[in-house]
């Protein structure tokens, strides 16, 4: 018996002696962490931001391997700050995330988003807008947000 899976693209899914039975139905990200590498690369930015969420093995799969590709690729490319999010305690905790990422030294304002639930870390940066660096961060995120709206629907501000 096969399982065909339309959502599962964990890299660990590709060892067939591990998992013989199993057939996906998108690239593993083994492909995505290296595509989302060089859309940054394309775009000219030499550092990011990176928040994974604690408890995902594919959040957990996706940043290594686009920090695989992100930094080797050219020098001077480096990940700014990687964030662990505490699934449990997400509205306290993204609020520190986003004062991290402001308060850091750092000049990047892109943050790659490796977790399904972005609202709270909107409703956290919209308690941040009078901070100039706060407006600027952009968070790129992955095929999960897809065209669901109500992620962000009431957070457009942020």
């Amino acid at each position: 018996t096969a399982l065909v899976t339309p959502i599962a693209t964990s890299p660990q899914l590709s060892d067939r002696a591990r998992f013989p039975y199993v057939v996906r139905t998108l690239p593993s990200d083994s492909k995505q962490g290296p595509a989302f590498a060089a859309f940054f690369m394309s775009l000219g930015w030499p550092n990011v931001h990176v928040i994974i969420e604690d408890d995902s093995s594919y959040a957990k799969d996706l940043a290594s391997t686009f920090k695989e590709t992100f930094e080797k690729e050219e020098q001077g490319r480096c990940i700014a700050s990687t964030h662990m999010l505490n699934s449990s305690q997400a509205r306290y905790h993204n609020e520190q995330i986003i004062s991290a990422i402001i308060n850091s030294s750092s000049k990047s304002d892109i943050v790659l988003y490796l977790a399904l639930k972005i609202r709270d870390l909107l409703e956290a940066k919209e308690k941040y807008l009078a901070n100039e660096k706060a407006k600027r961060l952009v968070f790129i995120g992955t095929e999960g947000w897809g065209r669901t709206e109500n992620l962000v629907k009431g957070h457009e501000k942020a």
